[in-house]
């Protein structure tokens, strides 16, 4: 079974370059939970799809820029378990 599509959407974003990281709080206890070892246990995911190694993803990885051309900024990620 495909997992649903999510769609978040900003408006009135000004200029800038910005990244973006969040989880699934699936227990919602407002808190990402983790294992023994320290790795999240809960979905997570960062902008530009930026994949982890050993830890959160760089601020570079993740960074995309608004201008201001009118056009929707598309970004997508996709969940990491």
């Amino acid at each position: 079974m495909a997992k649903p599509i999510n769609k978040v959407i900003f408006t009135n974003i000004p200029v800038g370059q910005y990244a973006i990281r969040f989880f699934q709080d699936e227990n919602n206890n407002g808190t990402l939970d983790t294992n023994l070892f320290g790795m999240p246990s809960e979905g997570y995911g960062f902008s530009n799809n930026a994949k982890p190694n050993y830890g959160p993803v760089g601020y570079q990885d993740a960074a995309f820029t608004v201008t201001e051309q009118q056009d929707p900024v598309i970004n997508q990620t996709h969940i990491i378990y």
